[in-house]
């Protein structure tokens, strides 16, 4: 019998069972923290981790409102930050290419494929998360000194 890690005792049988109850609360606790640890990274280090599409996709179904939850009810703040962030990730890249040129931006960290730089912008248009380094030649939403610092860089084709 394999054992299940972190796993309370009283869910163990109906894991085992394939109860569908006990695995929607477990996933419901996966996500919970994944989307804590998506935010608090973005706010800590302004780094995007990039999770697998469909925690994205369960992140969505649990909903940032029902995430972005304090004593004082909904943090609005929160709730537009995550919906940000997962709106960026479904446009980044999940291509080995992808991949490569983000090892190619930093060597010497070996995680560095986990993770973009990223940065909020607010307008009258709402919170949009944007990259904030140079990922070309993949065609992103870049922030704005990314674009103007490629205005200054040697001039592209022919």
């Amino acid at each position: 019998m394999v054992e299940l890690p972190c796993v309370p005792a009283y869910a163990t049988d109906d894991l085992y069972a394939g109860r569908s109850a006990s695995w929607a609360i477990f996933r419901s606790e996966w996500v919970l923290a994944a989307a804590s640890v998506l935010l608090e990274m973005f706010r800590t280090r302004r780094v995007l981790c990039r999770y697998h599409p469909h925690l994205h996709d369960w992140i969505r179904s649990v909903g940032p409102p029902n995430i972005c939850v304090n004593a004082a009810g909904p943090d609005t703040d929160a709730i537009a930050t995550l919906r940000a962030l997962l709106d960026l990730c479904d446009q980044l890249f999940d291509t080995e290419a992808f991949r490569q040129r983000l090892n190619a931006r930093s060597i010497d960290r070996r995680d560095r494929e986990g993770w973009i730089w990223t940065s909020l912008e607010v307008n009258d248009d709402g919170t949009r998360a944007k990259v904030a380094e140079d990922l070309l030649p993949f065609d992103l939403p870049y922030t704005a000194d990314i674009i103007d610092a490629r205005r200054y860089g040697p001039a592209r084709g022919g």
